[in-house]
């Protein structure tokens, strides 16, 4: 068995349904296929909720839970505790009290930065920098997320490292034959992801026969649905009316298991990112596009430029649904250019697996054990 180190790790965890918890059981999955065992391996679960979700009940690897904004935390007797943050998930006040959470642990911490922003309120600023100076190393997915970490936020000596997201790497990385091309979206559905445009750029396909389907999957976000119910999906349906595309695209409401979401991959010819944020360094979504041996068509956030700018698809201007529709035109329609895009995800992919990334994280809980032995 390699690593023999014992790991707590704090986060959200399923059946929570948001991206931290899912981020968080496949890492916990890939260090117990890396070592072997997933004997050491437990789960403190910040629950959004008193509950998780109605009925359902967290598996054995969860010891504790923690209540959002209550600093609390079960007695940890861990090697090591690996801290996943996001501003949202620990209560009030940006999550303020994941700094009493740290105060608490005995072991060394790892914190994995989801969110590293260009321009942080004080209090989140405040917070990045407290957490740097409690753990023992920090995390990023994303040269873009540790340049900004570096360049907007004293680190106080904190060790920062770059770790990329990990995705389960699909046994086969083209789509079956079918009478029409699929272009894909998922992830829980909410304003900001630029589902317009991409819904607007159908209507300059029209032309291609057979015309593409433009597959957007995925639940409404939890808390978009608690504030406005259906109206943003509604919004999205009435718009590809409007525009005389609702036979271009196609919604699956419902809420996507990794088996889902393996079919839907398996099927797609082209991921579309069109995201409007400018500053997103991780995109879970644009990993597992290119672990499925996607082509990724984005915009130019920072993580898509990083990662497709290597030639694994075409990215994008915002707000440009005209540049959308050609960037898909031409992969469809040109089997060079989807050649050269398929070459390159597929050289991409390795470095992408779970597996890779659990060993980087093996390799770094070793040079922490080493550094504080020393000390």
């Amino acid at each position: 068995m390699r690593g023999q180190s014992t790991v707590s790790f704090i986060s959200t965890y399923p059946p929570t349904r948001c991206g931290l918890a899912t981020f968080n059981k496949s890492l916990l999955k890939a260090l117990a296929k890396y070592r072997g065992s997933a004997s050491g391996l437990s789960v403190v679960a910040v629950s959004p909720e008193a509950d998780p979700e109605a009925g359902e009940e967290f598996p054995p690897e969860v010891v504790g839970s923690i209540e959002p904004g209550v600093g609390l935390v079960p007695t940890l007797e861990s090697d090591f505790v690996i801290l996943q943050h996001e501003f949202g998930i620990y209560g009030a006040d940006d999550g303020i009290a994941v700094l009493d959470i740290l105060d608490q642990q005995l072991a060394p911490v790892l914190v994995v930065l989801h969110t590293v922003l260009s321009e942080p309120s004080e209090r989140q600023r405040y917070i990045i920098e407290s957490i740097a100076s409690r753990a023992h190393g920090l995390v990023v997915m994303s040269e873009a997320a540790l340049s900004r970490l570096e360049a907007h936020y004293d680190l106080q000596g904190c060790p920062a490292v770059t770790i990329p997201h990990g995705t389960w790497l699909s046994e086969r990385s083209r789509p079956l034959r079918r009478s029409r091309p699929i272009v894909l979206t998922w992830g829980l559905l909410g304003p900001g992801k630029g589902l317009e445009q991409g819904i607007r750029a159908m209507t300059r396909l029209r032309h291609l026969n057979p015309k593409p389907l433009y597959v957007i999957a995925g639940q409404t976000h939890p808390n978009v649905l608690k504030r406005e119910g259906e109206r943003y999906r509604n919004h999205l349906i009435d718009l590809a009316a409007k525009l005389g595309v609702d036979d271009m695209v196609q919604f699956v409401n419902r809420y996507m298991t990794s088996a889902d979401l393996r079919a839907m991959r398996a099927s797609a010819d082209i991921c579309l990112l069109p995201y409007e944020s400018r500053h997103q360094v991780t995109s879970g979504a644009l990993v597992e596009a290119l672990g499925a041996g996607i082509p990724v068509v984005a915009t130019r956030f920072p993580h898509a430029v990083e990662l497709v700018g290597s030639g694994a698809g075409l990215l994008v201007g915002y707000d440009d649904p005209t540049g959308i529709a050609k960037a898909i035109e031409l992969l469809l329609t040109d089997p060079r250019a989807m050649a050269r895009a398929h070459a390159a995800v597929d050289r991409m992919r390795p470095s992408l697996s779970w597996l890779a990334v659990a060993e980087r994280y093996e390799s770094l809980m070793l040079g922490v054990e080493a550094e504080v032995g020393a000390a």
